[in-house]
């Protein structure tokens, strides 16, 4: 068998030959990766590229989200305002069950929801905004309009960043992937 390059001879790459010679069962090389767990993976000689682009595209079109009035020029997660950040940490949430669900309908969308929904490219390929989600988890149980508004303003940014790659280059990758360097906001914590 060789490799899908034709640049190996036997059973795969050295590393899947010294794999294989430590199995009790033999490992079959199946090529190069292009999709693997949800997460999209483009490989060259020289690099390795990962990015959530389908999955961020299902979820941005299952809200009907994926359109131009999301695209922003330069995206930040959220706005760095300290003004707008202060409005989070003290909005007043509904009083009563019937006023939650009257929120969730009056927007369009479950909050506990989106918040799964972005999780899983967060853990995979967005680590930039793990703060953000983080800290508007814990809001889960009874989200103001104000909390409603800043994750679908971290989806506009999910949606113009959904080409952003992590990405390992052939002299780095042994030892870490690098992040292309985004903007990031913080959001202070009690």
């Amino acid at each position: 068998m060789t490799c899908c390059s034709g640049r190996y001879s036997g059973h795969g790459p050295p590393s899947h030959n010294m794999i294989n010679a430590q199995m009790r069962i033999e490992i079959k090389s199946l090529g190069i990766v292009t999709r693997f767990n949800g997460v999209n993976i483009h490989q060259t000689r020289d690099c390795i590229k990962i990015s959530c682009k389908k999955c961020l595209k299902k979820m941005l079109l299952s809200h009907k989200w994926l359109d131009n009035d999301l695209i922003v020029h330069k995206p930040t997660p959220l706005p760095s305002d300290s003004n707008y950040i202060q409005q989070l940490e003290q909005a007043t949430p509904p009083a009563t069950y019937l006023a939650q669900k009257l929120l969730q309908d009056q927007l369009g969308f479950s909050y506990r929801q989106l918040i799964g929904e972005i999780l899983y490219p967060m853990v995979k390929c967005q680590p930039d905004i793990a703060l953000q989600i983080t800290k508007f988890s814990q809001y889960s149980a009874n989200p103001t309009k104000e909390h409603y508004e800043a994750v679908r303003h971290i989806c506009q940014y999910l949606s113009a960043t959904q080409m952003v790659n992590i990405s390992g280059d052939d002299a780095y990758a042994k030892t870490c992937l690098h992040f292309i360097t985004l903007h990031h906001t913080m959001i202070p914590t009690h």
